[in-house]
């Protein structure tokens, strides 16, 4: 692999570089570390006798010796560069030859490249020319390992142009592994976070669209455009050279496989977006259930890791059955939270979307106006196929009359609480347009209500947004609630009243519509029309009889047999009158004037108006301590606080007092009452 002889003109006119002349003098001593001072473009004619001396040494031992400078390596690849691009044009004996100086080629890379970069580089390149001119014509292509991908994109590699060239030529289609290289270096697609980032993902995903979209693999078209590049020698005594395969097409200018290529790359790094901008703000994160759940459909794996674990307890609560009342605390081995005691919102969000993917939901849920999460019961439910995520106008029109129901249906009672549940939301979905996985969220929601003995909050802004065919239409449902239960005491009555107040509507409804609903066995007429006018049928009339039956005669009583009075209780029952007489004039009396009084007052006795002004002091109140509060007044905390927040309705028209867990006052409306 070497030039020997006289005299060999270079491109320039000159002498070639690589030309070892017999005549001209060397050392007679071996000298094998010379030749430090090389330029990086030497010229065997013009170095030092002892430089020519350890270069022979150097060739006579093989090129082994890693000892010699890097001159010596240059002035032998510039004869490899004259016999690729001089001597292949005329002698077929070079054509050869391309194989073995590829070999040689390598090997002087593997020895001598990494002390030299910028030999290195031109080795590379050189490869890729020998590549390009000994590529066989078209053919299939046998397989073989894709260049590695996820470093540098320039220089695109030789082969993965000549392995697309030769599959468009073919008209075969590319296998999954050079597509995935041909989209990094392709030059008209530049990869995107999530190709670097999530590497792994990216290509399991990739592989996986690949196919669905383009089954064997994407076949390329044939284009107009031979296989070119250019290449410029290290040999001083050559210039620079186009070199071109017309018998193959270069596959980077073919339009219509770069869109292709490009869509399917948008899609998988759009998928992968979330994830990939999950780990740049938590790099440690990988693997864990915040980063799984953020990876797309066709990555999770739901039998295994933390995914796996949270399904495989899911399953466990649930035994089953579409519902279960769990304990958020439970979620402590699964999902980290700042504050153990609570969860953000935004954390909130974060769990319910894990459950989501794979299929499960979770009330209350902050994405659906519910409150976060907080230790205590809640609802974790199978979701259908159709559940949202987000709700829609309609969901949240049922969702707050769920929420007056909860409490129509905690003064019912619980007795066939399933039951119940089913009829309440079936009233809600008779009503407003819901989806099926909208009304088993509702359940859940109603469920978690019951279970968590709470009262939804800002019920005030939501009713305050219904129009009002959606209040008479809330009317009817919560009546339809009421009527559902097997008794109707006086407290569901109550909590009727409460809510038709709320809604704003005639509160003297209530009665005739409990009555119509239960004595008439359906639904009222759902109109806006007040009906209090409205008799009310209680029995259908039936044929009636003629005349009167006169009573059969009785035989006289003896007088020895008549009824005998008791003198002593006649006297007492007088006393006793005239007692009562005495003391109702007592009380009737008009002498003093009547005082006006607050409003607070009168509607509320001793007891309850200190209680109020003693909850004035702070806010919030944990239910541990209301309930004590109410106990030093000597009052039932759940009757206080229904009666507090009834005259609050009355005065102001909201509740002075509520919440789901803690009760929060409401400062303006504690203000007026106080006045």
């Amino acid at each position: 692999m070497i030039y020997l002889g006289r005299y060999l003109p270079s491109a320039t006119s000159g002498i070639e570089p690589a030309l070892i002349n017999p005549e001209l003098p060397v050392t007679p001593h071996r000298a094998t570390t010379a030749g430090h001072d090389l330029a990086p473009g030497p010229s065997y004619h013009l170095i030092s006798p002892t430089d020519r001396a350890a270069y022979l040494a150097w060739l006579a031992d093989g090129r082994r010796d890693t000892r010699a400078p890097v001159g010596f390596v240059w002035l032998f690849f510039f004869g490899l560069e004259r016999r690729v691009l001089v001597d292949t044009a005329h002698d077929p004996a070079a054509t050869g030859d391309l194989a073995a100086i590829a070999a040689e080629v390598r090997r002087l890379l593997a020895r001598y490249g990494a002390g030299s970069p910028s030999f290195n580089a031109r080795a590379a390149e050189f490869l890729d020319v020998v590549e390009l001119l000994s590529a066989p014509r078209a053919r299939p292509v046998p397989h073989q390992p894709a260049p590695a991908w996820g470093g540098e994109r320039l220089p695109v590699p030789m082969a993965l142009r000549l392995t697309l060239a030769r599959h468009a030529a073919a008209g075969t289609p590319v296998p999954v592994d050079w597509a995935r290289s041909w989209a990094w270096y392709h030059p008209a697609l530049v990869p995107r976070p999530p190709q670097s980032r999530c590497a792994q993902e990216f290509d399991r995903l990739f592989a996986l669209r690949y196919a669905q979209r383009f089954g064997p693999g994407l076949i390329p078209r044939p284009t107009g455009a031979p296989l070119e590049m250019w290449y410029q020698p290290g040999n001083p005594g050559l210039v620079g050279v186009g070199l071109d395969r017309a018998d193959l097409p270069d596959v980077l200018k073919e339009p219509t496989a770069t869109r292709e290529l490009g869509v399917l790359v948008d899609s998988v790094t759009g998928a992968l977006d979330p994830y990939s901008r999950w780990l740049a703000k938590t790099p440690v994160g990988r693997g864990t259930l915040a980063a799984t759940a953020l990876l797309p459909a066709e990555l999770l794996d739901q039998d295994a890791g933390p995914l796996g674990h949270l399904s495989a307890w899911a399953d466990a609560q649930l035994d089953g059955n579409p519902s279960a009342v769990i304990d958020v605390a439970d979620f402590g081995a699964f999902w980290s939270t700042a504050h153990p005691d609570r969860m953000a919102k935004d954390e909130a969000a974060s769990l319910a979307w894990v459950l989501s993917r794979i299929g499960l939901g979770i009330e209350p849920d902050v994405r659906f106006d519910g409150p976060a999460l907080t230790p205590g019961p809640a609802v974790l439910f199978r979701l259908g196929s159709d559940a949202p995520d987000s709700p829609r106008s309609d969901y949240l029109t049922a969702l707050t009359m769920l929420d007056l129901a909860a409490g129509v249906m905690s003064a019912t009672g619980a007795d066939d609480i399933d039951n119940r549940l089913d009829t309440t939301v079936g009233e809600l979905a008779a009503t407003v347009r819901l989806t099926a996985g909208e009304r088993a969220r509702l359940r859940a929601r109603l469920r978690w209500l019951l279970a968590a003995g709470c009262t939804a909050t800002g019920l005030g802004r939501r009713i305050a947004v219904l129009s009002l065919p959606a209040r008479e239409a809330t009317g009817h449902v919560l009546i339809a609630v009421a009527a559902g239960g097997r008794t109707i005491p006086s407290a569901t009555v109550a909590a009727l009243a409460r809510a038709y107040r709320m809604l704003g509507l005639d509160v003297d409804l209530v009665f005739p519509r409990l009555h119509q609903r239960c004595v008439g066995g359906g639904a009222p007429v759902r109109d806006s029309r007040p009906r209090t006018e409205d008799p009310v049928v209680v029995r259908c009339a039936g044929p009636g009889e003629f005349g009167h039956a006169l009573p059969w005669s009785q035989p006289a009583t003896p007088a020895t047999h008549g009824i005998q009075l008791s003198q002593e209780m006649i006297s007492r029952k007088i006393t006793e009158s005239e007692a009562a007489g005495t003391l109702l004039a007592t009380i009737f009396i008009d002498d003093e004037p009547i005082q006006p009084v607050p409003a607070t007052t009168a509607h509320l006795d001793r007891a309850h108006s200190a209680l109020l002004r003693e909850l004035a002091t702070r806010t919030p109140w944990t239910r541990a301590e209301f309930a004590e509060l109410a106990g030093r007044h000597g009052v039932l905390p759940d009757g206080a606080l229904d009666l507090l927040n009834d005259v609050a309705f009355d005065i102001v028209g909201e509740p002075v007092c509520e919440g789901a867990g803690d009760l929060v006052v409401n400062n303006d409306v504690l203000g007026e009452l106080l006045r």
